[in-house]
């Protein structure tokens, strides 16, 4: 149990780290240009029950069945295609309802969830497969 909480720290704190640092440096200016009007501050509580949600599928989906069977193309691939489902199926259904959603957005944001697990899963896999190595 300690290990799966520790797995679940580590993931997070990579996932928020890198995910903060496209929405500071990159994500907000675009998705204030492309669907500005609407936008609203943030919430908190939703943002927090996302990320952990995402984490937990992250780790259920991609990390933890790929940790003992270890190939890193494997991990890579599982953790890009669970990214691009996943906010796949938040923007694709976002242009489906939503009067002002951007392809643009679409498109950006499936890529970024692609890789943003991808990066994640990777390291998260490989750090925790070295660490069972010692």
């Amino acid at each position: 149990m300690k290990k799966k909480i520790y797995i679940f720290s580590v993931t997070a704190v990579i996932f928020l780290v890198i995910d903060a640092l496209w929405l500071i440096s990159v994500g907000t200016s675009i998705y204030q240009q492309e669907i500005g009007s609407l936008l609203k501050d943030v919430t908190i509580l939703p943002a927090v029950i996302f990320y952990v949600l995402y984490v937990v599928g992250m780790i259920v989906f991609v990390i933890d069945p790929n940790l003992h069977k270890y190939k890193m193309h494997k991990v890579l691939l599982m953790g890009f295609l669970f990214g691009v489902v996943c906010y796949g199926t938040y923007d694709l259904t976002n242009m489906a309802t939503l009067k002002d959603w951007s392809w643009k957005i679409v498109v950006l944001d499936m890529i970024w969830g692609g890789f943003v697990t991808m990066l994640t899963t990777g390291i998260v896999t490989h750090v925790f497969k070295e660490a069972d190595n010692d």
